[in-house]
């Protein structure tokens, strides 16, 4: 299953880099997949990974390379060189710890970096720091929250008959119990508790885009209407009912955190300290789409403000199931594409050895010296066998050797346990299968034991114990008793440094799988670029920009050759260039000055955009308020304006070579003039507005900010004069209280769309018969009626009267 999974998710991309014979039936491309971090499951073999990686380089063996890197670290990899966030820049040393909350899994750690900020391995100082993981994730929300629903509304008795049941569900879950055997009740409550479970992804992820205030005590009574079984021990009939998001945060911090992610945080944070020594965690980074219950992060400083105090968490603000995959593909690039990689073979948690020769002590604090000095134990803690962040692909498959003096020799037996850093030995150990060895030689032994590792490149380690060397000279046999081979955590190892063309990044995700390519060519593009103020700068001012704007510049930013950087240059200039139109334009009209302006705009392209633009802004006069920094446009930069559409609209025709314009300048002025003109508004659309039950003419609800790409999780609480609604779609000015509406020129709707259900549409074209609208992150073109028919009457009235919906309006924003 998981084979024919992965080949249809690969089959698209694959197309770019087809194999053959002369590469050797293999595709010529290097691939880096993601893992969870020290995968814990009780029950399960401490060997999964090991299994993971080796299944997943027989699926994946059509591939040149293949390597591993846990998710946290690819989260961190996508902060610092995709994401490039401005705290990460600075060439200074950070601590960073990593949650990544997903779909199965909770990963969480800690990264130390060099004094340039920089988190590698080969020749610096960095050091990937303590590491866990809990299968804790949104399907296990899900599995909680089902739980709630199905019992809440049951009497006292009927509560404990739903307890007992779901603790027989729990065994049939293990494997322990028979679904068939149990009785027709039992059997009918775990047939409704499971479709209540698949129901409740939906359920949470419509009550999670309506919470404003993630406070971890007030007053948070937003809804949704839920279906859950009438009586779940008979029947399948359901009820319509309400389930809040304060009940959805008792379930979060009861049932997820307390229950489980907490002790992840405080066993990975107090692990790390020991190593920090002193040093304080100057950043946390979050991801994983179950990270959008924010609930996470005021927990995070509530319970860990000790270590956390200096380090605030840094949401991501883009689309979570990306996020892992951008970061494997900025990895693989970085490791097979140059001399220098990160996280390569390296412990990221120290490895102890607690000793115990027959029934004497068990020692835990031994000092163990490596044999001539091959494993740098500078760092080493009483204890430690191999320090955190040791990179161990020099030794690969070559034996490893320690010295130590016993303080008894083990007459019978020894009691070994390779552990991680923690107090609970018992389930904290490498060596599940085997802790004891018996002594076969009583007799023999040397002044000091030698402990043998030889560790291979899939984190198998074989452990022997030498009680006695050999000595041929003398004719002396060695002492020596070898242990069962365990598995160790450890990033992967990178075979080769050799330059490749395709380097690909796979997140196989419990939830969601997502990949990430990039190019050799790409690569050297964004070495360029990343060096060039204009545009870096541009990207940095993406977050600032409103939603149809960002993600045109942001396809702009990522244009891999000079014929794209043209053809997506034109459109994300278009696209600056019609908000302002469209701004100006929907003002004029606020205020009855449009008139018939919008008889001679033909169609949304630059020419009659800035005629549109132009005409607007003059009838507006001195009485612009939204669209009066546009009029930098005309006044400061007429010429580079006109030279811009002239550019543009000539490459469109074959008259001008892609490569004969530096199309980024053209962008970078006309953001410029936008940013300016911008500052103190916000895009958007009321999510809920609700009339006050009190008071005429006001309404209260929330609005969406719909700056940067989906999903938008900034909304705010506003007051207004009017009902609006979600169609709508609005520039609101928080100096004075005002909110300009756009539509019909862009407005809101449903849509059947993974990443933004409720798209943002922009006016096109019209013509006798038709208004064509197209949705701002696509290119193709809808008439409006067959999207909602009530609009097009909407078009009617503004290109008959010159007449928005709406208009001006008092909107306010309240803080909480």
């Amino acid at each position: 299953l998981s084979k024919d999974y992965i080949d249809t998710l690969l089959a698209h991309p694959e197309k770019l880099y087809p194999r053959s014979e002369d590469t050797n039936y293999k595709h010529p491309a290097k691939i880096i997949v993601a893992e969870p971090l020290s995968f814990q499951i009780e029950g399960y073999s401490k060997q999964w990974i090991n299994n993971y990686r080796a299944n997943l380089r027989r699926i994946l063996d059509r591939y040149e390379e293949i390597d591993f890197l846990p998710e946290p670290f690819a989260v961190y990899q996508y902060y610092r060189y995709g994401l490039r966030l401005p705290n990460l820049q600075d060439k200074a040393k950070q601590v960073a710890f990593i949650v990544d909350f997903g779909g199965g899994t909770f990963d969480a750690c800690v990264i130390e970096s060099t004094n340039e900020g920089d988190v590698s391995i080969s020749g610096k100082a960095s050091k990937p720091l303590s590491a866990d993981s809990v299968p804790i994730g949104g399907f296990f929300v899900n599995a909680e929250i089902a739980k709630y629903l199905i019992k809440r509304d049951l009497d006292g008795p009927g509560k404990k008959e739903a307890d007992t049941y779901l603790k027989q569900y729990q065994r049939v879950l293990s494997g322990d119990q028979e679904l068939s055997v149990l009785k027709s009740s039992c059997q009918i409550f775990i047939e409704n508790l499971r479709r209540l479970e698949r129901r409740c992804e939906e359920y949470k992820v419509k009550l999670v885009s309506q919470i404003s205030d993630w406070t971890l005590t007030g007053d948070s009574y937003e809804k949704i209407f839920v279906e859950v079984p009438k009586n779940p021990f008979s029947n399948h009939e359901t009820n319509e009912t309400e389930f809040y998001s304060h009940q959805l945060r008792d379930i979060f911090i009861r049932c997820v955190w307390e229950a489980g992610l907490q002790k992840v945080v405080h066993q990975v944070l107090d692990r790390a300290s020991e190593d920090l020594k002193g040093k304080r965690i100057t950043i946390t980074l979050i991801s994983g789409g179950s990270a959008n219950l924010r609930w996470l992060e005021r927990l995070l400083m509530r319970d860990f403000n000790e270590y956390l105090d200096e380090a605030e968490p840094v949401p991501i603000s883009h689309s979570f199931q990306e996020i892992v995959a951008n970061g494997l593909a900025i990895e693989c690039a970085r490791r097979f594409y140059s001399e220098e990689s990160e996280f390569v073979a390296v412990t990221y948690n120290p490895i102890k050895l607690h000793l115990q020769s027959d029934e004497s002590e068990l020692v835990t604090e031994y000092r163990y010296k490596s044999s001539a000095d091959r494993v740098d134990m500078k760092d080493a803690h009483p204890g430690d066998i191999i320090p955190s962040a040791q990179a161990l692909k020099h030794f690969f498959d070559d034996e490893l050797q320690w010295k130590v003096k016993l303080k008894k020799p083990p007459k019978s037996y020894l009691n070994y346990y390779f552990c991680r850093a923690g107090d609970e030995q018992e389930v904290d150990r490498y060596n599940v299968e085997e802790f004891q060895l018996p002594t076969r030689d009583n007799r023999h032994f040397d002044s000091q034991v030698t402990i043998s590792l030889i560790i291979h490149q899939d984190g198998t380690v074989r452990p022997k114990f030498i009680y006695k060397a050999e000595n041929k000279q003398f004719g002396v046999e060695e002492n020596s008793v070898s242990g069962r081979p365990f598995y160790i955590d450890m990033t992967a190892d990178s075979q080769s440094t050799e330059k490749k063309n395709y380097y690909v990044g796979l997140d196989f995700g419990t939830s969601n799988s997502s990949v990430c390519l990039l190019t050799q060519d790409q690569i050297k593009l964004t070495r360029k670029r990343s060096s060039n103020d204009v545009w870096v700068g541009l990207a940095n001012v993406l977050h600032q920009l409103p939603y149809p704007i960002a993600i045109a510049i942001k396809s702009f930013l990522g244009a891999r050759d000079d014929d794209e950087s043209a053809r997506k240059g034109r459109e994300a200039f278009e696209m600056v260039l019609a908000l302002m139109a469209y701004i100006a334009a929907s003002e004029a009209a606020a205020k009855q000055k449009l008139g018939k302006a919008l008889k001679t705009y033909q169609h949304r392209s630059m020419g009659p955009l800035k005629a549109l633009l132009a005409t607007s802004l003059n009838a507006l006069g001195a009485e612009a308020q939204f669209a009066k920094g546009f009029n930098q446009l005309f006044d400061h930069y007429s010429d580079q304006l006109d030279l811009a559409i002239d550019n543009f609209n000539d490459h469109k025709h074959d008259k001008l070579s892609a490569g004969s314009v530096n199309w980024v300048e053209h962008i970078e002025f006309i953001v410029r003039v936008f940013h300016a003109a911008f500052e103190g508004k916000v895009f958007g659309y009321c999510d809920t507005c609700n009339p006050d039950p009190f008071e005429i003419n006001r309404y209260e609800g929330r609005f969406i900010v719909a700056h940067d790409q989906a999903p938008f999780i900034n909304p705010l609480i506003f007051e207004s004069n009017v009902g609006a609604s979600s169609i709508v779609a609005f520039v609101a000015d928080s100096n004075s209280g005002k909110a300009l509406s756009l539509s019909p020129f862009l407005f809101w709707l449903d849509r059947d769309n993974n990443t933004l259900t409720h798209g943002c549409f922009m006016y096109d074209k019209s013509n006798d018969k038709q208004v064509l609208v197209k949705p701002c992150d696509q290119a193709i073109v809808s008439d409006v009626s067959s999207l909602n028919a009530r609009i097009r009457p909407v078009f009617d009235k503004l290109f008959e009267d010159g007449q928005t919906m709406l208009g001006l309006v008092d909107l306010t924003f309240k803080v909480k």
